[in-house]
């Protein structure tokens, strides 16, 4: 039971209420304390936690980085990301990209183990119909002519010819790009930009812009986006082709990833949370 204590200090008494907990009382309140310690947050177990959670995520981004290498893992990352984020009409719309694509998408995958450093020159352009299941159906036959990439346009002729661009040839495999090291490069990123995609994946975000209440920071964030994703893959599967065409598949998927993550940093910038 609770007892009174007296305190003195020098020759002069005082009288203090200090309250002490009878000794059985102190024993069992310390045994509770000793069993629940166990259990008591310490900062470092948040750090190790911290660490752990961040290793982990590490690992993850690694992983989606190499898996991203194969096409119809790098369109189904896209479908689910879009899904995620409640954006269903962006779903469906890449859904459908990504069944078009089917065919194209395994031939891609057989064509980069039979292709050989003397095709490191070459290269096929790109398009949104262009290798699809709708390629040769109407009324899509006849829109070949509108599914052009950046290559077509006489002002990437002129950058071509200014980087030391020779006359390309027309062969069966694709267009054999002449020149310098960096024309060729740069002409594979011209031919691997074709404009109808960009076009297309632009108009799947419309609907993101417009649930938005800030339109125009939206637009602009869609943009970096879609613009980043195809031109990350457009890069970086340039490069990979020209050092050896059976590393083009990875670099479009690296490049397309890494695409996405700078489009995230450089939103989150411009518009922190």
């Amino acid at each position: 039971m609770p007892v009174n204590l007296e305190r003195r200090s020098g020759k002069e008494r005082r009288l203090n209420t200090r309250i002490e907990l009878d000794a059985k009382v102190k024993k069992d309140y310390e045994h509770i304390q000793k069993t629940f310690a166990a259990f008591d947050p310490k900062p470092d177990m948040f750090i190790n936690y911290s660490n752990n959670n961040k290793a982990d995520t590490e690992k993850e981004n690694l992983a989606l980085c190499g898996l991203n290498s194969i096409p119809f893992i790098r369109r189904i990352t896209g479908i689910g990301d879009a899904f995620k984020s409640h954006e269903y009409i962006k779903t469906l719309g890449k859904g459908f990209i990504q069944i078009i694509n089917v065919r194209g998408d395994w031939n891609d995958i057989v064509d980069s183990f039979k292709k050989t450093a003397q095709d490191r020159d070459i290269q096929s352009p790109f398009g949104f119909l262009r290798f699809t299941c709708l390629e040769d159906k109407k009324p899509f036959v006849n829109l070949r002519h509108l599914d052009k990439t950046l290559y077509d346009y006489q002002w990437a002729e002129n950058i071509l010819t200014k980087l030391g661009a020779e006359t390309p040839e027309f062969l069966e495999k694709g267009i054999k790009l002449n020149g310098t090291l960096v024309s060729t490069i740069v002409g594979k990123i011209f031919l691997r930009t074709p404009i109808v995609s960009l076009g297309v994946l632009e108009a799947l975000e419309i609907p993101s812009i417009i649930k938005n209440k800030e339109h125009g920071k939206q637009t602009i964030r869609s943009t970096i986006n879609v613009t980043s994703l195809v031109f990350g893959g457009a890069i970086l599967g340039a490069i990979a082709s020209t050092i050896h065409p059976s590393l083009s598949l990875v670099g479009l998927g690296v490049g397309s990833y890494l695409g996405t993550k700078a489009a995230n940093m450089i939103t989150d910038e411009l518009f922190p949370h």
